[in-house]
């Protein structure tokens, strides 16, 4: 942990707390955190959607050809 500058009232706060204490702004290093999680979830499942696409076009193409 380590203290950064609150963008609203210049406050010191940790870099992991939700918001300031001082001034309850929310704190951009948990939000943009949370959001690059929430990211990387999701790129693994359109990855997935993507590989049953691309089995299945190539299961019908084995099937139609084969």
């Amino acid at each position: 942990m380590i203290l950064v500058k609150c963008f609203e009232c210049e406050g010191e706060i940790w870099d992991n707390a939700d918001k300031c204490h001082h001034c309850g702004t929310p704190n951009c290093s948990v939000s943009d955190r949370k959001l690059i999680e929430d990211m990387d979830k999701s790129v693994g499942k359109i990855f997935l959607l993507f590989l049953g696409f691309l089995l299945v076009i190539i299961i019908t193409a084995v099937l139609a050809f084969g």
